[in-house]
């Protein structure tokens, strides 16, 4: 997940960075996909061929180590590290063909130019560099936002919102298979529009409708007991998030570190965002069985004053025989109160994942006003309108001329 992408980064062409980057996002989706598929119950899903369905891993794995021995190193990293021309240039004819490569050998000789007597910083240099400083920010609050804003959650709550959406059991399966199809046709989209539209425009494009749609899947889920009509719209917010995130977020997080950063920091910067990322996923894993599990305590308590023998004054007399408690709790959990709630009981009572929405949306705020405030440092830093890295992001200039000018980046300084 961290060399992957810097090295789609590193070899492709400058014209087509952005897109072959991307495509790091387009297989993860597909990956998603096929296991949803050969996690049905017709195929491996069920509990006797579980063995089989964690082997099927092994496909995948097997094929990149046959694979992998075939592909070149690094243009970028043969020349400027391993100071190694003539097996640069081999590797730039192996990827290009029979093209021109003067220009491109021109810009990789001025960045090597501007790292001559530098040496890879680590990780932990990265945050004591003042002319860093930026550029780290910007990539750690949008990873770890990218983990935060509840993608996840969405796809772990699918099926239950499916099932509210009176969709029959046997047929959940085959729509939960059409999330993974979503954040793949997202993602797909995205690559062919990244050069064109700008990295920082499908960044706070995706994170907006992120916004727009999660507040609408929560007034959705609190007023379903009101209104028939409201799983429909869960449903429909399900799919639409999921298309917001693969849209943006899922892809083009991933390639800041390759244009944020040079040669020489760019490895560090990529330990950096996938530590972080990892972490955040993490917390998130470890977090939300911990909500739901509180969500479901607070049900049962309510259960038990309301509904059961021994709920005291509090139970109606005449209720507690009525009803099965296993019917009563699959109605309290998943299929909404059994009386009408007002909203802000609603809020506290009624879905698992409504409290990691909140949070979610004060997320997706929040890198909004980031975005917003570090637009015009991604263009001094050498993302142009389309999102393409300057031809002057490699001269060497002392930083306060690159301040003046915007023509620099701010790290390749001369003292």
């Amino acid at each position: 997940m961290n060399v992957q992408p810097m090295y789609l980064g590193e070899s492709a062409p400058k014209e087509l960075r952005g897109a072959v980057a991307m495509t790091s996002a387009i297989f993860t989706a597909l990956g998603i996909v096929m296991g949803q598929v050969v996690g049905l119950r017709e195929l491996l899903g069920g509990p006797q061929a579980w063995p089989l369905l964690l082997a099927s891993c092994l496909v995948p794995g097997v094929l990149q180590l046959a694979s992998l021995p075939l592909l070149p190193e690094s243009p970028r990293y043969l020349l400027i590290d391993c100071g190694d021309s003539e097996a640069c240039l081999a590797a730039l004819q192996r990827l290009r063909g029979p093209a021109d490569l003067a220009e491109e050998l021109a810009e990789l000789e001025r960045e090597r130019a501007a790292c001559q007597g530098r040496r890879a910083r680590r990780p932990w240099e990265l945050f004591r560099d003042r002319a860093l400083r930026r550029q780290v920010a910007s990539l750690v609050v949008l990873g770890g936002v990218m983990e935060l804003c509840g993608n996840d959650a969405v796809y772990a709550y699918a099926s239950a919102v499916f099932s509210q959406a009176r969709i029959p059991p046997e047929k959940v399966q085959y729509a939960s298979i059409g999330t993974g199809g979503c954040e793949l046709l997202a993602a797909l989209l995205s690559c062919v529009v990244v050069e064109r539209v700008g990295r920082r425009m499908l960044l706070m494009g995706g994170y907006g409708l992120m916004t727009c749609w999660g507040s609408v899947f929560t007034a959705a889920l609190c007023l379903q007991s009101s209104l028939p009509w409201m799983p429909y719209l869960a449903m429909s917010c399900v799919f639409a998030f999921i298309l917001s995130f693969g849209i943006g977020p899922a892809g083009v997080t991933g390639i800041l570190a390759t244009e944020l950063f040079d040669q020489m920091t760019r490895p560090a910067a990529y330990m950096v965002c996938g530590a972080l990322m990892w972490t955040m996923l993490f917390l998130v894993g470890l977090g939300f069985p911990f909500i739901m599990r509180q969500e479901l305590r607070g049900h049962l308590r309510g259960i038990a004053q309301t509904q059961l023998p021994w709920g005291g004054a509090r139970a109606p007399r005449g209720r507690a025989g009525g009803h099965p408690v296993h019917r009563t709790l699959a109605q309290q959990v998943w299929l909404g109160p059994s009386r009408p709630l007002l909203f802000p009981r609603a809020l506290s009572i009624h879905q698992p994942c409504v409290p990691l929405f909140n949070g979610c949306l004060l997320s997706t705020y929040c890198v909004q006003a980031w975005c917003l405030a570090i637009s015009g440092e991604l263009e001094r830093w050498g993302l142009g309108p389309l999102g393409a890295p300057c031809l002057e992001a490699v001269n060497r200039k002392p930083i306060k001329t690159q301040l003046q000018t915007g023509a620099g980046l701010p790290w390749q300084s001369s003292g």
